[in-house]
């Protein structure tokens, strides 16, 4: 029997909140040129030291700005429509495909006692957010 669509959600959910996967959402882009207008903009009126206190100045600006607009993997997985969940369970099912487990807690306990299968999971899981969603998993 096929395990379940909502039980491979919830596991990649769980392996991702326990490697603390985040992306930015859009932010990081953003924040880069805001510092850089800034610095620019301080270069020009006060020289070299203005650069410098332009630069300290847009980085806070823009560190503030995009405070709170980075989310989890764990949370994006839970959010995924439809579509985009069958998508990732497609995207992982060639590793889980020799597994038969009934129900969740089976299926985490398998995937906890096995290091090569949670680092297959994690890599696809990664792969996926980041080809097909076009998203940035930060470090």
């Amino acid at each position: 029997m096929p395990i379940r669509l909502d039980h491979v959600m919830h596991l990649l959910s769980t392996l991702a909140q326990e490697e603390n996967l985040r992306v930015a959402v859009k932010e990081s882009l953003k924040g880069g040129l805001l510092t850089g207008m800034v610095a620019a903009a301080g270069g020009l009126l006060g020289g070299p030291p203005g650069l410098a206190v332009g630069g300290a100045v847009g980085g806070a600006l823009a560190a503030w700005s995009s405070a709170g607009r980075f989310k989890s993997v764990a949370t994006i997985i839970l959010e995924m429509d439809h579509t985009q969940q069958l998508q990732l369970y497609n995207a992982v099912w060639s590793i889980l495909e020799g597994i038969t487990a009934d129900d969740l807690v089976t299926l985490q306990a398998l995937v906890r006692g096995d290091a090569m299968m949670r680092r297959m999971l994690l890599d696809a899981l990664v792969g996926y957010v980041q080809k097909d969603m076009g998203m940035t998993i930060l470090d």
